[in-house]
């Protein structure tokens, strides 16, 4: 599923912690975990800019040059509201928080507005794709880390975040949830929690609770 800029170039939806490159945009430090949706109605917007249009106007509200250097490059077109975005070049300093334009579908008059976003720790690093995608990385709708995935009490030790690089206890489960919109004062649109789940196979941790029919095979 994707959802793409007015201009037609194509966002991805799925999470993709290995996408490439640095922002050349923006100037100074995003909110430090207080932020709040925009409505698109005008005004202040998130982060001190002027709110655009959105909200059916045909316009795509614009990332505020607030934003911090490391979040996303994009200031015009959308984001899925409840989805993750992608840290460039795969990495963001956990903790911060960008306001990131939102909507519902692929066109500007279906703006939301922007929506802020903090960064998740880098804790499924070493998690290959498997019969599920694999638990998010990068920016997470949220106000804080606590919006990012936290595992289940009670689990296996080996379950503890950051996943090592290799697993030992063949076949156990790891479950993790994520909470969208946590945080203090973060506003969220069609926030839910999020179970994702890891499975240690032949010592490599895969998404997923079965084992894929080349798990170990590198």
């Amino acid at each position: 599923m994707t959802m793409r800029h007015a201009t037609g170039t194509a966002v991805a939806l799925v999470w993709l912690a290995s996408c490439g490159g640095s922002l050349g945009k923006g100037t100074g430090q995003a909110g430090n975990g207080g932020g709040t949706i925009s409505t698109g109605l005008g005004g202040q917007g998130a982060g001190g800019a002027a709110g655009s249009a959105g909200g059916g106007s045909g316009e795509c509200p614009r990332a505020p040059a607030t934003n911090d250097p490391e979040c996303h490059p994009e200031d015009e077109g959308l984001w899925a509201a409840d989805l993750p975005v992608p840290a460039l070049g795969g990495d963001c300093t956990p903790g911060l928080t960008c306001e990131i334009p939102v909507g519902v579908g692929n066109s500007c008059f279906q703006a939301l507005g922007l929506q802020t976003y903090v960064c998740c720790p880098a804790a499924f690093a070493n998690v290959t794709a498997g019969l599920m995608p694999p638990p998010p990385g990068g920016f997470v709708p949220g106000g804080t880390v606590d919006a990012c995935p936290q595992p289940l009490p009670g689990q296996d030790p080996s379950c503890t975040l950051p996943l090592p690089s290799t697993c030992s206890v063949d076949g156990v489960i790891c479950v993790y949830q994520a909470t969208f919109g946590a945080g203090a004062d973060a506003g969220c649109f069609s926030c839910t929690t999020h179970t994702y789940q890891v499975r240690c196979c032949l010592g490599v941790w895969t998404s997923g609770d079965g084992c894929p029919a080349d798990a170990g095979m590198d």
